[in-house]
């Protein structure tokens, strides 16, 4: 980078893309696909998180000894778009079918014919 402009839009690139695959994201994802132990599935899910950011740093440190930043970075890059980029795109687009996206004692409930108490 050369100019400070560069930085400023890689950090709006960046913040956009923790927007679109941050905890968010996540979480929507899990509660569609989880109805029963949906807890157990995002406490998986951040367990991932925290694997992975421990792992990353020791593996970027690896590659970057063995193959030089430049390789190590196009390496990465290979990686994220051969693995996980079709992964994310198969993961969102397929949905669980809900047959009751809501208990049966809500339907029909409007505001003239309030849920009845259970």
């Amino acid at each position: 980078m050369r100019h400070f402009w560069q930085f400023e839009f890689l950090c709006i690139v960046d913040v956009i893309g923790y927007v679109l695959a941050g905890p968010i994201a996540n979480q929507v994802l899990i509660a569609r696909w989880f109805h029963r132990r949906r807890g157990q599935a995002m406490g998986y899910a951040y367990l991932g998180l925290g694997l992975g950011g421990v792992t990353a740093p020791m593996l970027v440190n690896f590659l970057v000894r063995n193959l030089g930043w430049r390789h190590s970075l196009e390496l990465l890059g290979a990686a994220i778009l051969l693995v996980l980029v079709p992964i994310g795109f198969w993961v969102t687009r397929s949905s669980r079918v809900i047959s009751q996206p809501f208990p049966r004692h809500w339907r029909g409930a409007t505001a003239d014919r309030p849920i009845p108490p259970s």
